[in-house]
């Protein structure tokens, strides 16, 4: 815990050295959360009838969206992992007091941007829940978008391992965070049979359409449902943690050291 801080520290002290950085990057996320917004509000100013959505959860779901990007940015040193292995650097990671893929992954992350992006997601979730009168839901649906986002950068972080065996693993990545950005609209307005693989293939429903919709539930057959979909979740999570764990080791054993 003592090095996560130090990082964290270092990366807020590396942004507030460029003051001007930090406040484009604030203007940055303030511009894209407002673009989503403007376009959804404008499309129910001209009428829009979203099933089961109205104004205020979709506030709730723009701000689950935004901290799932947030919690994402922690692990943008995904893309430089390749990097790592290709020239050789990761000799120095191997022999920090650390797990190597966490090291590369706390000293690329940009805590300034991944906490102020949080906190308007935050902020924005918090609106719309008190709008909605069900702010009791928001740590549990917290853990939810939590823990379908870090299953899926497990699943990314296995893809970049391949970087062991095949090198460049670069376009990849980028393909799976474009097909990956569908999180940022509400999935039942997908087709039922991409809804069941966003549910039970990949967590991507988990990370901000039902924890916007949790306060919706009640009556012992939704609360079932749930009960389902959150046991699904934990073997999502557990199974992604474990191949994420064992890609690595894999990898490891076929890595040639730069030296």
């Amino acid at each position: 815990m003592n090095i996560i801080n130090r990082f964290f520290l270092i990366s807020l002290k590396k942004n507030f050295a460029y003051p001007a950085n930090c406040f484009f990057i604030i203007l940055d996320d303030i511009f894209d959360l407002a673009g989503i917004w403007i376009f959804w509000n404008s499309l129910f100013a001209l009428g829009l009838k979203a099933a089961s959505w109205n104004y205020n959860s979709l506030t709730v779901f723009m701000g689950f969206s935004f901290i799932c990007t947030a919690i994402s940015a922690f692990f943008i040193g995904t893309y430089f992992i390749e990097y790592y292995i290709l020239n050789g650097s990761l000799d120095l990671c191997l022999v920090k007091p650390i797990n190597p893929i966490l090291y590369i992954l706390l000293e690329r992350a940009n805590f300034f941007r991944i906490s102020f992006r949080f906190l308007l997601g935050l902020g924005f979730v918090i609106y719309g829940l008190i709008k909605l009168q069900a702010l009791r839901v928001l740590i549990p649906a917290l853990i939810i978008c939590t823990a379908a986002t870090v299953a899926i950068e497990n699943i990314r972080l296995t893809v970049s391992f391949l970087s062991f065996k095949i090198g460049k693993v670069y376009e990849l990545l980028e393909l799976s965070f474009s097909f990956l950005e569908i999180k940022k609209y509400p999935l039942n307005f997908f087709p039922a049979v991409l809804q069941k693989i966003f549910i039970y293939v990949i967590p991507v429903m988990f990370t901000a359409t039902v924890p916007a919709r949790l306060y919706s539930f009640s009556g012992g057959k939704n609360y079932f449902q749930l009960f389902i979909w959150i046991i699904v979740l934990g073997i999502q999570f557990f199974l992604s943690y474990i191949l994420c764990n064992a890609a690595l080791k894999k990898g490891l054993s076929l890595y040639e050291s730069a030296v």
